[in-house]
């Protein structure tokens, strides 16, 4: 029996298990960052599945934009996976303090059609949210830094 492995990050329906760095080695910083990921959103009656790359730069904007929206409750939070087929929002819902998350897919690139699904949440999710994504960024540190990015170098080994 294979044992069940958590995803890394968690948002309702969506949840995202990060494998490792890109598996070609390149020398060409754009790439450096890319880390393999999987996917999967679910409803009653539907399941996507995608596989691909995410930078680790979009995971660190992502938690800067998240510890934003924990400490105040107004804009977004945003982390672009387009390259693999997912982008995911999350922002404010009301003034209450509930929050949507949005879920962008096209599985099967652009041109095959987009899947959106919506999850709503309590603001208390947010430091749990937040976490999940420092705990990758622990595992895969952004690499390069590029001009106008405000990601700091990483420490020098």
């Amino acid at each position: 029996m294979e044992a069940v492995v958590e995803p890394d990050i968690r948002i309702g329906p969506f949840a995202l298990w990060v494998h490792r760095r890109q598996s070609e080695a390149t020398v060409d910083p754009w790439w450096i960052d890319e880390i393999e990921c999987r996917v999967v959103v679910s409803s009653a009656d539907t399941t996507a599945v995608l596989t691909g790359t995410i930078p680790s730069r979009n995971l660190h904007f992502f938690a800067e934009e998240l510890a934003k929206l924990n400490e105040t409750l107004s804009g977004s939070a945003g982390l672009d996976g387009f390259d693999m087929g997912v982008v995911v929002v999350v922002e404010p819902a009301d003034a209450t303090g509930h929050l949507r998350s949005q879920f962008r897919l096209w599985p099967g690139g652009a041109w095959n059609g987009e899947l959106k699904a919506e999850f709503a949440f309590d603001q208390t999710y947010l430091p749990q949210l937040l976490r999940e994504v420092r705990r990758v960024l622990a595992r895969f540190p952004v690499m390069v830094e590029f001009a106008g990015d405000p990601v700091p170098a990483p420490p020098s080994r």
